[in-house]
C-alpha cells in the first residue's frame, strides 16, 4: 500500500469544514492520479496558517471526471476547478 499526501489550501478551499461535513470527499487531481490505487492511504495536509495533517483517509475509487461537484460550495476560488479529474 502506498500513502499519498493531498494538500488543501484554505485560500482556495474550506478544507476543515469539508472534512467535518463529508464522510467521502472528492479531490482535485493535479498529478500522479494514474499511479493511485483503491486502498491506498491518504494524509490530508492543510497548508498556510496552522498547517498540518488534518485527516487520514483511504482511496475508495479511481480518478475520473465528475459531471457534478458535490463540494462546489466549499471552493473559495472556483476558477481553480478547471477541467482536471477528481478522485
Amino acid at each position: 500500500m502506498t500513502y499519498w499526501l493531498f494538500q488543501g489550501n484554505p485560500k482556495y478551499y474550506r478544507l476543515q469544514e469539508a472534512i467535518q461535513n463529508f464522510e467521502q470527499m472528492s479531490w482535485l487531481m493535479t498529478g500522479y492520479g494514474q499511479e493511485m490505487e483503491v486502498g491506498d492511504g491518504v494524509l490530508i495536509l492543510k497548508a498556510g496558517d496552522k498547517a498540518g495533517i488534518y485527516a487520514i483517509a483511504e482511496i475508495f475509487e479511481l480518478s475520473k471526471f465528475l459531471e457534478r461537484q458535490p463540494d462546489l460550495s466549499y471552493w473559495n476560488d472556483k476558477r481553480r476547478l478547471g477541467s482536471k479529474p477528481k478522485l
